[in-house]
Order: structure tokens, then C-alpha cells, then sequence
């Protein structure tokens, strides 16, 4: 098991949620390797993992939405955030068009 642990040294959310996303970002680029498929979410947290991607190389990999959509703002959209970190990481993108909630 591992624990990233990052300094906050601003009052600001945004900046503190910006660190934290660059922190995840690399260690992601640890993790990863061609041939895997990864699974995520929208929101905030996970688009702040995605902006603080900096590749060195592409990578073979799959983006798969793990949920539905729910409408809002871009970083709410699962499939965004998915195409996003496919184009980022070289890979492709899968897309889900269903709701998160159905009646």
C-alpha cells in the first residue's frame, strides 16, 4: 500500500485541488501501462487528476466511463473526461450515453 501525501500551503481550494490532482496525475503515470483500460468518473477531483497529466511518452491504454452522464458543467461529464485523458495519454476513449439517474 502507498500514501501520497501533498503540502498544502494556500488557503485557496482551487490551488489545493489543483496540487493534489498534479500528485494523483504522477502517480497514475507510474501505474499505468500499455494494454490497460482504465475506468473513471467525472467531477472535479478526477478532472483535476486529468489537467495535472503530463505525459512523457503515449500509452496504449483504454478510457472507459464507470458511470452514466449527468448534465452540468464539462467536468460533471464523464464522457468529457474520459475523451480528455484518452487524448492526453494517447489512448482511446469509450463513451457511455445513458444517464447516471433513470427514473
Amino acid at each position: 500500500q502507498r500514501a501520497v501525501v501533498v503540502p498544502s500551503v494556500s488557503d485557496n481550494p482551487q490551488t489545493a485541488l489543483q496540487r493534489v490532482g498534479e500528485a494523483a496525475a504522477r502517480l497514475v503515470l507510474e501505474t499505468i501501462k500499455d494494454g490497460d483500460t482504465i475506468s473513471i468518473t467525472g467531477g472535479k477531483g478526477v478532472s483535476a487528476v486529468v489537467a495535472g497529466l503530463k505525459p512523457s511518452r503515449g500509452y496504449d491504454v483504454e478510457v472507459v466511463p464507470a458511470t452514466g452522464l449527468v448534465q452540468g458543467k464539462h467536468y460533471t461529464d464523464v464522457n468529457h473526461v474520459a475523451s480528455l485523458m484518452a487524448d492526453k495519454l494517447g489512448g482511446r476513449a469509450y463513451q457511455i450515453h445513458a444517464p447516471l439517474f433513470a427514473d
